[in-house]
Parts: C-alpha cells; sequence; structure tokens
C-alpha cells in the first residue's frame, strides 16, 4: 500500500507533459471556433461513450475484493447516476444538453465509430477482468484528473456557439467540473491500496498516461472529422501528431 500524496509523485509529471487544453481542437471549441451543426454532430459521438463509462466502471467496481474499496467506488457509481433522482444521472444530463443544442434521433446506441477508428479508443472504456485491478483504476483516475480542465473550455465554447445557453441545460459539465476532484481522491485512495510494489506502481503509470494518449489521438482526429464534408467519410482521416506537449 501506498498514500495518495506518493502516488501524486509519480502520476503528476505524467499528467504535467500533456497540455491537453492547448490541442488545437480545444482551443478552437472554447473560442466558439465550430458552427453548432458541428457540436450537434460532436455531441451525438460523444453521448455512446458516456454511457459506455459507467457501465464499464460498475464493472471495475465488481474487481474490488475489499468491502472498503467498493464502498468508495460505489459511491462513485451513485453521484454519477445522480444519486438514483430521476433525471439527474449523467447520461441523462447530457441527453439533456443534446436537446437543448437542437440534436436529433439521441440514442446512446448511436454508432461512435469507436469500435472501428483505432484514433477513437479512448470511448471503447474497456476492461478485462484479468487485468491488473490498480491498472483498470488508473485509466479512470486519469479521466477524473483531466476532465476538471477540460470541461470549463467546454463551458466556454458552448456559451459562444448557443448564445444564451443556460447553465441547466449545460449542467452536465459544470456537474464534472465539482465532482469529479472528489473522483480523483477516491480512486488514488483505492489504487493506493491496491499497489504494493514498484512493478505494481508502473502499471498505474502506464495506464494513467495510456489515457492521455488516446485523448490526444481523439482530439486529432475530431478536429479533421469535423471540417470534413460530410462529416462521416468513409474512411479513415490522417492523423496530425499526437505529441504529448
Amino acid at each position: 500500500m501506498i498514500t495518495s500524496d506518493i502516488l501524486l509523485t509519480h502520476l503528476n509529471p505524467i499528467t504535467k507533459s500533456y497540455t491537453l487544453c492547448a490541442h488545437p481542437f480545444m482551443v478552437r471549441f472554447a473560442k466558439g471556433g465550430f458552427t453548432a451543426d458541428q457540436i450537434q454532430w460532436w455531441a451525438k459521438k460523444m453521448l455512446p461513450g458516456s454511457n459506455r463509462f459507467n457501465t464499464s466502471f460498475i464493472l471495475a467496481v465488481s474487481m474490488a475484493d475489499d468491502v472498503q474499496d467498493r464502498v468508495v467506488l460505489l459511491d462513485n457509481v451513485y453521484s454519477e447516476h445522480g444519486y438514483l433522482k430521476p433525471g439527474k444521472t449523467h447520461v441523462e444530463l447530457y441527453m439533456r444538453f443534446m436537446a437543448a443544442i437542437g440534436c436529433e434521433n439521441i440514442s446512446v446506441h448511436e454508432d461512435d465509430g469507436s469500435s472501428r477508428v483505432s484514433a477513437l479508443a479512448f470511448k471503447r472504456f474497456l476492461v478485462n477482468r484479468d487485468e491488473p485491478f490498480a491498472g483498470v483504476l488508473a485509466r479512470f483516475l486519469a479521466i477524473e484528473t483531466v476532465l476538471p480542465d477540460l470541461f470549463p473550455q467546454y463551458i466556454k465554447g458552448l456559451k459562444k456557439t448557443f448564445s444564451g445557453i443556460s447553465d441547466e441545460a449545460i449542467e452536465y459539465f459544470h456537474i464534472h467540473s465539482e465532482l469529479d476532484p472528489d473522483h480523483q481522491s477516491d480512486l488514488l485512495e483505492v489504487i493506493g491500496r491496491n499497489t504494493e510494489s514498484e512493478a505494481d506502481i508502473d502499471i498505474v503509470k502506464y495506464n494513467f498516461e495510456l489515457i492521455f494518449k488516446q485523448l490526444v489521438a481523439m482530439f486529432d482526429y475530431m478536429l479533421l472529422e469535423l471540417d470534413q464534408q460530410p462529416w462521416q467519410a468513409e474512411e479513415e482521416p490522417e492523423l496530425v501528431s499526437a505529441a504529448s506537449a
């Protein structure tokens, strides 16, 4: 077992090496550089991943042998599901956002391309029960680490693209900015309890950084795909560099 502080000494350098908010996709989004139609398309393609995140995290929780680990992680699950309040699950909040910006045919079963396009691997949220538990959680930890920085940029851009959109309509983005630091803390606690050796730390670091690499690849892809006509090209667009700096 290692403490959260020690774990962060290994993970913070990885976080700092990726300037995701400075990625051209995020910069353009925050400036309101995409049209309403482009944002609607993007929103529809992100919904299945939002839903898949929750089902995959529940599978990850089922891997916890320790009851205290399960308690901590299940509280995370309940918060993601709005503590079971009708209409307050995070997936429902996202669908409410989609309706507010004019999306039609809203479905968690939308083909988001993640099963076919390697650059969209981030949205798969695959969990293998044969993997080390701490490694699985490290991927979720990376997501909870980066989203509080990215979501304010999304909010900024959405308010520019959709003039007059209410904070209620984009509650999904606000609530993640508020809750994810707590989720990060919880995951650090559980990962620390399940990490003992240098080999364990290496597994955590590998899986943590994997998410950053996948996010860069997805942003590269989206930046190109959103400018293509038609947007859903039959061929996979050539990716720009996925350098981490």
